[in-house]
């Protein structure tokens, strides 16, 4: 099983983006995705949702496929369910199907892909023993997935997410299988 992950600091992505301007959001949307972030409640954390979707399925397929072009338009994503704090999704590929999961908070936004089809499902999400909430993402975090593979065996997947980035110097040392990294967090993601 390939994972894919990618975090945003929305204080950070305030501060250097401006996908309101425009062209930004026909660059890296295809019409059903601008369709969602023009209903969504909050356009400007739906943009962030489907870019970090976008993004985590991406390094899958660019290390399994060896792809290294930026085309966000030929990653294709469609949301399976959302709540406040969690989204399921699928992201597409030249052929290739991902799932994600998302953490959603008020600073921050993290997604994780999947390369099996197995089954995937937010039961597996666990901040620490809470439920994925705003308070439990902005302090130094494990998430700790289970996946069940297509074989129906569990795989546990661990995500730290740390904040801050004081620890983050000797992360490598560790060997995540999957980094990522945007203003004051660092994601890692361990099989």
């Amino acid at each position: 099983m390939a994972i894919g992950i990618d975090i945003v600091d929305l204080l950070q992505a305030r501060k250097e983006s401006n996908w309101q301007r425009s062209g930004f959001l026909e660059k890296l949307f295809n019409t059903e995705e601008r369709e969602l972030i023009q209903q969504a409640n909050d356009p400007e954390r739906m943009v962030w949702l489907l870019w970090t979707m976008k993004e985590s399925a991406y390094k899958i397929y660019s290390r399994e496929f060896q792809w290294h072009a930026f085309a966000p338009g030929q990653l294709s994503c469609s949301l399976l369910s959302i709540s406040s704090d969690c989204a399921t999704g699928q992201v597409s590929c030249r052929n290739e199907n991902y799932h994600t999961q998302t953490i959603l908070s008020r600073d921050l936004i993290h997604t994780i892909a999947f390369s099996d089809t197995g089954t995937h499902d937010n039961r597996g999400i666990d901040h620490d023993g809470a439920a994925c909430d705003d308070s439990s993402a902005d302090k130094n975090t494990g998430l700790a997935k289970d996946i069940q593979t297509a074989a129906g065996m569990a795989k546990k997947v661990r995500v730290l997410i740390l904040k801050n980035q004081d620890e983050s110097k000797s992360y490598r040392k560790t060997k995540p299988a999957t980094v990522s990294h945007h203003g004051r967090y660092l994601a890692l993601a361990y099989l």
